[in-house]
């Protein structure tokens, strides 16, 4: 999708409906009982402060440090970026390997809790 030239919105929507699609059909294949459904429990509200600071460490970090220019300047002109010295490929590439890591643990910690 990154070095071919595809639409990411639809490249991405379609990959998100078909693995959407396929988990469901899984569990439902394994399980195979109709009215057991995965249920979250409340959160701890020193949990949610916590993430409530690190959201604006975050933010700081992708709108005041020089990565997260770099990132912003990525999605929004990729030739300014690279005559700025920077690989857009590159760019994007660790933003989707960081993306997908976070979409992990936070798929490994739902499944744990």
């Amino acid at each position: 999708m990154l070095t071919l030239g595809q639409n990411r919105h639809v490249t991405c929507l379609g990959i998100t409906l078909l693995l959407t699609s396929l988990s469901y059909f899984l569990y439902r294949t394994i399980f195979s009982a109709p009215t057991a459904q995965p249920t979250v429990k409340g959160g701890n509200p020193a949990v949610l402060t916590a993430l409530a600071f690190l959201l604006f460490a975050l933010a700081f970090l992708i709108q005041r440090t020089r990565i997260g220019l770099i990132h912003e300047a990525c999605g929004d002109n990729a030739k300014a970026l690279d005559r700025m010295g920077h690989d857009p490929f590159f760019v994007r590439k660790v933003a989707l390997v960081l993306g997908n890591s976070l979409i992990l643990l936070g798929g490994s910690f739902l499944s744990i809790v």
